[in-house]
């Protein structure tokens, strides 16, 4: 009975040995394997679908969802809507060339006169003359600027109605342009991944001009019949050759 305890005690400890030998075996595989980051490749670019520059019509048009509220001076409506961002209510301190709206459940399609920039709540920024011309800044407790426009007399609305602004900030033009989803980058400058002849990409800047929703000019940095991909994700940009 001793001996084959001793058997049995001889056993448990060598399988305690092997299973500890093995534990910390792979613990060392595994921090290696932790220390050692290979680069994410891009995605191949064979079968992705690419671009090149075409003269198209651009519109630059801009549309927010905005909102009934009553008239400054209590007689009518206007339409407010957020700027969508910095650059747009920059260029809006020069009156657009027009602004068609529509109100949910209503009229669509009318001309809504451009009152100018404010903020939140209904109070004018610019108005008639621009106030910001003249150096008074916004009330300390105005928040976001915002897009307004007068709502015609003859159209029935209440305040808190859901409408939305079409804003033509500049002239339509024609230009060689790209799809907007081709390019990084909204104005001014961008970048777009041209593929090459021999399937390589490299990262091209590229100079930007006037946009719609769909199109962006390309002014300057692509020549005619470069293929640019479609559709870039983040690692063609960060794993292409850049020129």
């Amino acid at each position: 009975m001793t001996t084959r305890r001793l058997l049995l005690l001889a056993l448990w400890l060598a399988l305690t040995v092997a299973t500890s030998w093995y534990v910390a075996r792979q613990v060392v595989n595994d921090s290696a394997d932790a220390t050692s980051i290979n680069p994410v490749p891009a995605p191949s670019v064979l079968n992705r679908e690419v671009v090149s520059l075409t003269e198209q019509m651009i519109a630059p048009v801009v549309s927010a969802n905005a909102m009934v509220l009553p008239n400054a001076d209590g007689d009518g409506w206007i339409l407010e809507a957020p700027a969508p961002n910095d650059a747009l209510a920059y260029k809006l301190l020069d009156e657009p060339l027009g602004v068609k709206a529509l109100i949910a459940g209503g009229p669509s399609g009318f001309t809504c006169e451009w009152i100018g920039l404010g903020y939140n709540g209904g109070g004018i920024m610019t108005g008639d003359a621009s106030l910001s011309k003249t150096g008074i800044g916004l009330p300390a407790n105005a928040t976001n600027v915002t897009m307004q426009c007068a709502v015609p007399d003859d159209i029935r609305a209440t305040t808190g109605m859901n409408a939305m602004m079409v804003i033509q900030t500049q002239a339509p033009v024609t230009a060689p342009s790209l799809p907007r989803t081709a390019v990084n980058g909204t104005a001014a400058n961008g970048t777009v991944v041209v593929v090459n002849d021999d399937g390589t990409t490299e990262v091209r800047a590229v100079e930007l001009g006037a946009s719609d929703t769909y199109n962006i000019e390309i002014i300057s940095g692509l020549s005619d019949g470069e293929s640019v991909l479609l559709f870039p994700v983040q690692q063609d940009f960060a794993n292409a050759t850049a020129p």
